[in-house]
């Protein structure tokens, strides 16, 4: 279903709103509230233009909230998926399409869990689906 804006970003678009006076973008687009869901995800992202590379389009502004991670098993993918999206337009100017991602409250509170506290709020499957991976070691967001 469609997400209703928060509070926290209808904030956060108003803080990067002198960013696009102070650029050439023609279009700011943001994400947030992923979740985990990785299909929705990439819908989301070839909706407004991404391509299959990974490149935002040009003279685009495109801001990830954060919230990558709680409630499904993909939230490994999806964070792959953004550290691969930021390495691809690393140094991009808004004319050729940039990309900011941002810490959630999820974020932080999964790069400070400790996998044997089940008070964490962390979901169950999110933790899961990091086990045998090294990213969170290489890239804590």
């Amino acid at each position: 279903g469609r997400m209703q804006p928060t509070s926290r970003m209808i904030t956060m678009v108003c803080c990067f709103l002198s960013l696009l006076v102070a650029t050439s973008a023609t279009k700011i687009i943001v994400v947030a509230d992923v979740h985990g869901d990785y299909e929705h995800l990439i819908k989301t992202l070839e909706n407004v233009g991404v391509t299959d590379d990974l490149k935002v389009p040009d003279n685009t502004l495109l801001i990830q909230l954060g919230d990558l991670a709680d409630r499904g098993p993909y939230t490994r993918l999806c964070y792959e998926t953004m550290r691969n999206m930021t390495l691809r337009n690393e140094g991009a100017s808004v004319s050729e399409g940039r990309f900011v991602r941002l810490l959630g409250n999820h974020e932080v509170a999964f790069a400070l869990v400790n996998r044997d506290d089940r008070r964490s709020g962390i979901h169950r499957k999110d933790i899961e689906s990091f086990c045998e991976s090294e990213i969170l070691q290489n890239d804590p967001i």
